[in-house]
């Protein structure tokens, strides 16, 4: 699942993504978020801390990034 959305509205502020992972024989599943800016260099992306492997149940994941001041758009 990939989703984009503007990034105007949360220019400079923390943001907080939480999505549950599910996992079957997985090397590594992690939340990735990243934020595309007008001019270089871009901001690395993002991954949570925590990565899922193997199989498991429904696992909550959480990853929190600064927004930046010169943000366009948001991915995650």
């Amino acid at each position: 699942l990939f989703q984009q959305q503007p990034a105007a509205p949360l220019r400079g502020k923390k943001v907080r993504v939480t999505g549950w992972l599910k996992t079957r024989d997985a090397e590594a599943a992690a939340l990735w978020a990243s934020a595309d800016t007008a001019a270089p260099p871009r901001p690395p992306a993002k991954s949570a801390p925590r990565v899922v492997r193997g199989t498991q149940d429904w696992t909550p994941v959480t990853l929190v990034y600064d927004v930046p001041l010169n943000a366009t758009r948001l991915s995650v």
